[in-house]
């Protein structure tokens, strides 16, 4: 005979579902999606429909709490330009409801979520699943400390969450900022800059990959490069190296420091009468400079030419000389710089020049005009003794005459040689004669 046997569960007089297979002996109870007023004392009871029931004495008692243990989102290295799986798993075992698993961001400016993909797991036991949930992930820098938060929620509305912060391992390309060009004497300011994760280490070279001292930032994003008083020989390219991780990158910089010397004259000042005069005024600056050359202020010649500028002038002339000036203008600053071009022309002595014999004294004068000034000899003087000689200049004018005694002078040819760069000149005197009374006789 079998005996149809009703396993029952009392609870404050309640009666459960009860699931039994009492050919296994499994007299089990599964109360899905439990919940606080779930808690109590449980007994098992048979019941005979013929003989009636009888009652377990041993109760179990069942507390049902909140939940609080939280999901669990599992992150694997995360690498920009590298896909990601991340997955979030639902705290417990469930068997009732399935849970509904979703993802949130935290970070300005991110509007769509990426690709997301749920699952359950098999079976865990006979009644049991671990629900997850994955979502594919293709990291950016600017992901990089966001907030990602996975709420599971149960029914009733029930929720937990589990909030991470993301770490993205990336690096940006160098940047430089400052002034490139700066002014010789002044300061070189430049900051290298590279986003990245973890932190790059910067540095800076100078020209021929010289090591520089850097002042790194706190927040080791940045190294800043200051150099005082700036000199020419500083220019150059500059490089910031930047390594991270195992890979480095670099970018260079040319460097300008802006100067101006002072302008440079060349070439011959003194020019022969109907020779050429060449002048060459040359500045070294940077940015190049206009170079003007000009005269009693009337411009020769300008250009921007090699930073030169060059005049020729071929038959010079007495207009063509005095005074040339060279200006050179770079941006707001002037430099100038002057040369006194003379005329070189041979001496010729002047009709006024002369001899005259009195009373046994001999007296000349020789007057030469000439550029440069020329010398005056008497060769008559060399082989005397007691004479007097006076030479006055004035301008390119000199005056050359002596006193010489003695009787025998007074037939004498005298000759004045003047001489300069440009030639030689002579001129023979014949003493004109005074006699006591006064006359004068021509030799």
């Amino acid at each position: 005979m079998h005996l149809l046997i009703l396993v029952t569960l009392l609870w404050l007089s309640l009666d459960y579902l009860v699931q039994t297979d009492l050919k296994k002996k499994n007299c089990s109870i599964i109360i899905n999606d439990l919940k606080p007023s779930d808690s109590g004392s449980y007994q098992f009871r048979v019941i005979n429909k013929t003989k009636g029931g009888f009652t377990f004495l041993r109760k179990a008692n069942v507390n049902v709490t909140y939940l609080q243990q939280k999901p669990t989102v599992q992150v694997p290295p995360l690498t920009e330009g590298h896909k990601a799986s991340l997955t979030c798993i639902a705290p417990g075992l469930c068997s009732g409801s399935k849970p509904i698993i979703t993802w949130t961001w935290r970070k300005a400016g991110e509007k769509d979520l990426p690709n997301i993909t749920t699952a359950t797991t098999d079976r865990l036991t006979a009644v049991n699943h671990r629900h997850m949930s994955t979502l594919e992930l293709s990291p950016s820098a600017e992901l990089h400390r966001a907030h990602l938060t996975c709420i599971v929620t149960f029914i009733k509305n029930l929720s937990r969450e589990k909030t991470v912060r993301l770490n993205v391992t990336y690096v940006k390309n160098i940047e430089v900022f400052g002034n490139t060009a700066v002014q010789e004497g002044d300061s070189l300011n430049l900051t290298c800059s590279v986003k990245s994760f973890p932190p790059s280490q910067l540095m800076w070279f100078g020209p021929n990959r010289t090591s520089l001292n850097v002042s790194e930032s706190t927040d080791l994003r940045s190294a800043s490069l200051l150099i005082y008083n700036m000199t020419q020989a500083q220019s150059g390219q500059y490089m910031c190296e930047g390594v991270h991780l195992n890979t480095s990158q670099t970018r260079h910089i040319n460097i300008s420091v802006i100067y101006m010397r002072k302008p440079v004259v060349s070439g011959a000042t003194n020019v022969e009468e109907g020779g050429v005069l060449n002048l060459t005024c040359t500045v070294d600056s940077f940015p190049p400079s206009t170079v003007t050359l000009q005269r009693d202020e009337n411009v020769v010649n300008d250009s921007i030419v090699n930073q030169s500028n060059t005049v020729v002038i071929n038959n010079v002339t007495q207009e063509d000389v005095g005074q040339y000036v060279c200006t050179a203008q770079s941006r707001n600053k002037t430099q100038t710089s002057h040369v006194e071009v003379k005329l070189i022309w041979k001496p010729h002595i002047l009709n006024s020049s002369g001899c005259v014999f009195s009373e046994e004294v001999l007296k000349c004068v020789c007057i030469t005009q000439a550029s440069p000034v020329p010398t005056v000899t008497w060769p008559l003087l060399q082989d005397q003794t007691e004479y007097k000689l006076v030479t006055v200049v004035t301008g390119d004018t000199i005056n050359s005459s002596f006193v010489l005694k003695g009787t025998n002078h007074n037939r004498t040819e005298i000759q004045c040689v003047a001489k300069n760069r440009a030639g030689q000149v002579q001129k023979s005197f014949t003493p004109s004669i005074i006699t006591q009374t006064g006359n004068r006789h021509g030799m």
